[in-house]
């Protein structure tokens, strides 16, 4: 029986969603772990990967379609050998999910606390902001830096993707909250596990410059957040 390939829960508060792109053609062969399609939130374009492996045998929700509900059916998965004839007439609702990956007896990766060292207290560098790991799916607890999009002196605008994080599932952009200029990167690419809420950059807002970081103790800035202007 054909598998149905369901719109997952990217994030803890996701609801509904675009699908952004298919990366497979119906017919073209997906393995464990490939990346099926993309589907977007209001915060980042996600990566979906295949939970089993088959041929892609039929996408019911184009590319494009907006306020597709977590759950929906939105292709379907050839298994076991089977050929699209069994699609003919074929109740998509009735297909079974795809399968969850089996947990691993390997030990976790170390999971990183990154702190920043100084006893200078924040002073007058309150204006900077922490990027903090943010917790991109509802289970999420720890993540690996996939990598950074943006480089130490780069302009960083309100929305633009700031680093991609991975999970076991999907790579997820991180967009940032604030406007400002990019003045450290506190975790750099690895492989090593992120613990959410991690600082993992540092943002120099309302024209600061790079001397504001000398010594600065990241955990006495607030973490970053979007500024919303109260209504007169």
């Amino acid at each position: 029986m054909p598998v149905a390939i369901k719109l997952p829960a990217v994030t803890a508060d996701f609801e509904a969603g675009t699908i952004g792109s298919w990366c497979k053609s119906v017919g073209d062969k997906i393995e464990q772990g490939d990346v099926i399609f993309e589907v977007e939130t209001d915060k980042a374009a996600v990566e979906v990967e295949a939970e089993e492996s088959g041929v892609l045998g039929k996408i019911l929700v184009q590319e494009g379609e907006e306020d597709i509900e977590v759950d929906t059916v939105v292709g379907l998965l050839l298994v076991n050998g089977e050929t699209s004839d069994v699609l003919d007439g074929f109740d998509a609702s009735s297909a079974p999910a795809e399968a969850k990956s089996n947990p691993t007896d390997e030990t976790p990766a170390a999971v990183v606390e990154t702190n920043v060292d100084s006893d200078q207290a924040a002073g007058d560098f309150r204006a900077s902001v922490e990027i903090k790991l943010p917790a991109v799916t509802a289970d999420f607890e720890a993540g690996i830096i996939g990598s950074w999009q943006k480089s130490v002196g780069d302009k960083v605008e309100q929305g633009d993707v700031i680093f991609e994080v991975e999970t076991d599932k999907a790579v997820v952009e991180v967009e940032a909250e604030d406007s400002g200029v990019l003045g450290q990167i506190i975790v750099e690419d690895s492989e090593d596990e992120i613990a959410v809420g991690t600082v993992v950059g540092l943002l120099l807002v309302d024209g600061e410059t790079s001397d504001a970081r000398d010594g600065f103790k990241a955990s006495s800035v607030p973490a970053e957040e979007a500024k919303k202007a109260e209504p007169n």
